[in-house]
């Protein structure tokens, strides 16, 4: 071991007086983290604070010599402190001393002695070597502001009204820089003005000596004008001679506030725990009761008194002991367990509680168990009734009489519910009136207008159910029976419409309980239901009823058939229309009946079809027309109607049959007056294209050849027929308004000049006034109005553009201008198609649309050619052939 005196730590020691306050002193030591004690010249050590005494390994230090802690004896020790002595009190600095727990860390003592004390002397310890300690720590501090300067907590000396010192935690917790306090502040300046008499009061009784340490807390004002709640420790010291305090500062503002938070959450738990719906329990680790709830307590019937400090199996039936203690026992080994149990009642009755019982944890340890337990005592008298009413209700839906079933429900209100003087009232929706059907306990007959008062008539009309609890306090109640002061009603209802209401009443208040609310509702739902089922069975057979007077009276045959096509029903029309009588034909199959045998794969296909076809669709129809066979052997049109239905496991078919002799007859009539009015129309249509081509020699079959192109191109651009055969008619008629130009115009062999040409222009007009009035499928007259319009608008008569000018006519157009190009002319030889063709390509998007120059240019190179003058292979194109 060496030891050696180190004359460059000088001291800067704060002198304390001549006595040291050992309570003081042990305060500051706690608060700091490095490892230190306090010893007297004979070595036993007079304080230590928690780190070094962590470090030792030993619980108690206080009055052992420091030879026992560190690895030195006592000469090393008197040799030390010798030393110091001699040199005049600095400190000396041992290396390489060991703790006697852990001889292998090695370690460095700071000794010094307290200035102005009689041989007391204080140590540190720090890890390491004594290069290793000077490196860190350059100068040795002394003691006191080694103690303050690394305290957790505010550290402070105040004399004669001011603050000497303040560390830096102090001078931190306030806000301000340490000169700015010390000598300059005492503690009235950092004190809420409110607190200071007592700040002041009690910093005089220990200046005074009428206490020698006061702890107390007050309301700390911060430089920035903030509150902050601390608390002081100081006790009485003597500093160069005078009296002074020394005392620690701790800022407590949010201690304090965490602690009023915990305090108000654990009111807060405290009163969800005493108003709780369970009852809860707490028990230590040998099951005795150390806490109830205001519910436990309530439903037993005892007193905390009665129960504290008592095993909880005391309460329980002999019966239920062992599981209770295997429960506990599993409880204790940290598991949560669920149970139903069976407890006494002080006054000796017995009730059923389901309860969850969990640890009680401190730490990791399991101190006892908490339990949290429910009534189950009503719950069970309750479902005994559920299940009692389940059985009426379930009777109720197979009753066949009204009145069966309201003394069925009456009698359940009586026995099981357990109410009296009930009563079963239904709407009477004409007299608009409550009813009474029947009654228990009282004798009346009683009609209750709708619009009027009481409790029942209120519950008919809001559809809600309604406990009194006292009559004589609820304006709605009317009296009809003396001194009755409860009163229940519920509504009946079907589909939420209410038809009727059941009621009670008791000459007691508060005699209905909600249960009783909820079993009224239940038998109430049951009532509506079973009323709801007779209303169905008596639409149901009134229906029928119906069904068949409607079906044996229809003019149609009916015929009722199952999945293998054979008859089930077959009314008087079928009897009239196929000759067989009902008797005939029940059970035979349909198709041998009426379907002559030549038809009869194709209307068993068609049957299938219908009867399979739509497996996942409830309801299938199919209509179909075949000859039908009578029995005397004669057939007949029939329209037959199929409707497959699904009644249970089995699709079944209804056919409606009818003969349709008639209409086939007015229909064959129908067709040929039309065929006759088509051909009379299609040579009136030639007939004025004739007339126009002899007024124009020159350009006789014209209107046929455009025609023809026209209804090419449409049907080479995909168009319909119904516009294809609309473009025909308007091809074929687009030039008759040259029937009021002068021939000599049309047939001039040179120029034409203005004037005519003006002449020439009027004929689209002219023949849109001839043909608007006429009734064709399509508009063939503004075709014929709009053949010369030109997409870039320089056409006639109305100069359209683009879009405005309809489809056919721009398909019209192409044709009329390359019909017109590549033939004769009174005033030019025909051009020719070629060059015609190459003329609707030069300008396409110009003046034609380029989706009917494609089409024409395509219907050419397909190798269209026109008949002789036109149309001579279509006499009826006009309305059949395109």
């Amino acid at each position: 071991m060496e030891f050696k005196v180190f004359a460059k730590y000088k001291s800067r020691r704060a002198k304390v007086g001549t006595s040291i306050d050992l309570k003081s002193l042990g305060l500051l030591f706690d608060f700091l983290v490095e490892p230190l004690f306090l010893m007297d010249d004979e070595g036993r050590i007079l304080l230590a604070n928690r780190v070094f005494a962590g470090m030792t390994g030993l619980d108690t230090l206080e009055g052992r010599k420091i030879t026992e802690v560190l690895h030195f004896g006592d000469d090393d020790l008197h040799l030390i402190l010798d030393e110091l002595k001699k040199c005049n009190k600095r400190r000396c600095v041992v290396d390489g001393v060991a703790l006697r727990g852990n001889p292998a860390e090695l370690a460095v003592v700071i000794l010094g002695e307290l200035s102005d004390a009689e041989n007391l002397y204080c140590g540190v310890l720090r890890k390491g070597t004594i290069q290793e300690v000077e490196e860190k720590e350059g100068e040795a501090p002394d003691l006191f502001r080694m103690l303050s300067e690394h305290a957790l907590v505010g550290v402070y000396l105040i004399q004669d009204g001011l603050f000497r010192y303040v560390n830096p935690t102090l001078a931190a917790i306030f806000g301000y820089r340490r000169e700015e306090i010390i000598d300059r502040l005492g503690p009235l300046d950092l004190t809420h003005p409110e607190d200071r008499e007592l700040v002041a009061e009690n910093t005089k009784k220990r200046l005074e000596g009428q206490a020698d340490q006061v702890r107390y807390s007050f309301r700390g004002l911060r430089k920035d004008g903030k509150v902050i709640l601390v608390e002081v420790l100081g006790t009485r010291v003597l500093y160069k001679g005078k009296p002074a305090v020394l005392g620690t500062l701790l800022d407590i503002t949010e201690h304090r506030r965490m602690f009023e938070k915990i305090k108000s959450s654990e009111k807060r738990f405290r009163m969800v725990v005493e108003n709780a719906n369970d009852l809860i329990l707490i028990l230590d680790d040998k099951g005795r009761v150390l806490f109830a709830n205001r519910k436990a307590l309530e439903i037993t019937g005892y007193k905390l008194s009665e129960w504290k400090g008592k095993p909880f199996s005391s309460l329980l039936l002999p019966e239920e002991l062992d599981k209770a203690r295997q429960i506990f026992r599993a409880v204790l080994r940290g598991e949560k367990i669920r149970r139903e149990t069976r407890i006494f009642k002080r006054d000796g009755g017995i009730l059923v509680v389901s309860f969850m019982a969990v640890p009680l944890k401190e730490g990791s340890k399991v101190k006892g168990a908490i339990c949290f337990g429910k009534d189950l005592t009503k719950e069970s008298d309750l479902e005994k009734k559920l299940s009692a009413l389940y059985e009426v209700i379930t009777r109720m839906p197979v009753l066949k009489d009204i009145d069966e079933l309201v003394e069925i429900a009456l009698d359940a209100i009586v026995s099981i519910i357990q109410l009296e003087n009930t009563s079963v009232f239904f709407v009477d929706d004409k007299r608009k009136e409550l009813y009474v059907k029947s009654i228990r306990g009282i004798h009346a007959n009683i009609r209750l207008p709708l619009d009027g008062k009481g409790i029942t008539v209120w519950v008919a009309n809001h559809g809600k159910p309604l406990i009194v609890k006292d009559t004589r306090k609820d304006p709605r109640y009317v009296e009809g029976i003396k001194g009755m002061l409860s009163e229940i009603a519920v509504p009946i209802k079907i589909r939420e419409k209410v038809v009727g209401v059941i009621n009670a009443e008791s000459p007691r208040p508060n005699a209905f309980t909600e249960d009783d609310l909820k079993l009224l509702e239940i038998l109430a739902a049951g009532i509506g239901t079973a009323m709801e089922n007779l209303q169905l069975i008596q639409s149901i057979s009134l229906s029928e009823r119906r069904y068949r007077l409607l079906t044996q009276s229809a003019s149609d045959a009916i015929i009722w058939v199952d999945s293998r096509g054979r008859v089930k029903m077959w009314n008087r029309a079928a009897e009239r229309l196929f000759g067989y009588a009902e008797s005939e034909v029940l059970g035979k199959e349909l198709y041998e009946l009426i379907i002559p045998e030549k038809d009869r794969e194709r209307f068993l296909k068609a049957f299938r079809r219908a009867m399979f076809g739509g497996r996942n669709k409830p309801h299938t129809s199919k209509t179909m027309e075949v000859i039908g066979l009578r029995k005397d052997g004669s057939t007949i049109p029939l329209e037959v109607s199929v409707t497959t239905v699904q009644i249970e496991e089995e699709r079944e078919v209804l056919a409606i049959i009818r003969d349709v002799s008639e209409r086939k007859e007015a229909e064959r009539k129908l067709r040929e007056s039309f065929r006759k009015l088509r051909k009379t129309l299609d040579e009136v249509v030639r007939t004025v294209v004739r007339i126009v081509e002899t007024r124009d020699p020159y350009t006789a079959g014209h209107q046929m050849k455009v025609a023809e192109l026209a209804a090419a191109i449409a049907r080479e651009m995909g168009l319909d027929k119904r516009r294809v055969r609309t473009i025909y008619v308007a091809g074929m008629l687009h030039d008759i308004g040259k029937i009021h130009i002068p021939a000599e115009i049309l047939s001039k062999p040179s120029a034409l000049t203005e004037a005519e040409m003006n002449i020439i222009k009027t004929h689209p007009v002219v023949g849109y006034d001839i043909l608007k009035n006429i009734d064709f499928d399509g508009p063939v007259a503004e075709i014929v109005l709009q053949h010369h319009e030109r997409l870039d608008g320089s056409g006639y008569p109305r100069g359209l553009k683009g879009d405005e000018i309809l489809l056919e006519a721009r398909i019209l157009g192409v044709a009329d201008v390359v019909e017109a190009m590549a033939s004769h002319r009174p005033y030019r030889p025909a051009m020719g198609i070629d060059k015609a063709l190459e003329e609707i390509k030069k300008y396409s998007g110009i003046l034609y649309d380029p989706e009917v120059v494609k089409a024409c240019l395509r219907v050419f190179e397909k190798g269209f050619t026109w008949t002789e003058k036109g149309g001579a292979k279509a006499p009826e194109l006009v309305y059949e052939r395109i």
